[in-house]
């Protein structure tokens, strides 16, 4: 079943656990994400980026995720992420999206709080939720990128969710976008003071790595409920296919719904791994 964001995050972090947010490309990806929330019994977020949707196609891909999630009885929340303008998100919404996340983040705080309002009113209109970001993440994931991150001030971060009136809020508080870098690290400190000026759900990005199992429990005791996890399903889905490709007894495989299993199967492991760590395997 579809939901919004707006349905599932409160009472995650009333209750203390998060849901994982999880990117998809194509039908394989799709289908272990799907898997694994009905086998984890767990509420689950299943992102699109710009780059993906330039890929698959807007209307291909929203029709993939929300045929299967019409066959399940667990919540499925089709979300946008990293979208780089109104108009994005107005496309995404319009062709069905229960939720949209705008990237105004790299906008003077003004802007950004006009962009994120002119979203939330838009989105109200198809009972969807609105994710916004204050402060730039470090790193490269599709089309965002940032060379370096700028941390949420708490205060300010206090302000945006007032002002905007977004249903979840992304904050810069030291982890980033692709694969780990060198000076990344998650500043738990700063994330407590965010929480405690800021009522509505925080979202994580950047999770795949640079942040200890602790240290993840530890944030979303501080308030996060949604965690974004991209990179370490990709990590999974290409490691697992290089394997199969490189053992003797495949070098003459050519079906691809052989090849292909293996690299859904890998991403299904990772997804059940992260809805057990986040605590919402058997929350739906």
């Amino acid at each position: 079943m579809i939901v919004s964001l707006s349905e599932l995050l409160p009472r995650a972090r009333a209750k203390g656990y998060a849901i994982g947010a999880f990117n998809t490309t194509n039908l394989e990806i799709t289908k272990a994400i799907i898997e694994a929330a009905v086998e984890a019994k767990s509420s689950v977020i299943i992102q699109t980026s710009e780059k993906a949707i330039d890929y698959a196609g807007l209307n291909p891909l929203r029709a993939l995720v929300l045929e299967m999630a019409a066959s399940v009885k667990v919540p499925v929340v089709l979300h946008l992420d990293h979208g780089r303008t109104f108009q994005v998100a107005k496309q995404c919404l319009e062709a069905g999206y229960s939720s949209v996340m705008v990237d105004a983040s790299r906008m003077p705080f003004r802007d950004n709080v006009y962009t994120m309002r002119k979203t939330v009113a838009y989105a109200r209109k198809f009972k969807a939720s609105v994710e916004g970001e204050l402060g730039p993440i470090a790193g490269q994931e599709d089309y965002v990128h940032s060379a370096k991150a700028y941390k949420t001030d708490p205060e300010h971060a206090r302000m945006f969710a007032d002002q905007s009136e977004v249903d979840a809020l992304a904050v810069s508080v030291g982890l980033a976008h692709g694969l780990k870098l060198k000076e990344e690290k998650l500043d738990l400190k700063l994330l407590k003071q965010i929480s405690e000026v800021v009522e509505i759900p925080l979202v994580l990005h950047g999770a795949s790595k640079g942040a200890t199992e602790k240290e993840i429990k530890q944030a979303i005791g501080y308030g996060v409920a949604k965690i974004n996890i991209d990179t370490a399903l990709r990590v999974a889905w290409s490691s697992a296919l290089r394997a199969f490709f490189a053992a003797k007894e495949n070098k003459d495989a050519y079906d691809p719904r052989t090849i292909l299993t293996v690299g859904t199967q890998a991403v299904k492991q990772q997804v059940l791994r992260h809805m057990k760590l986040f605590g919402s395997v058997g929350k739906k």
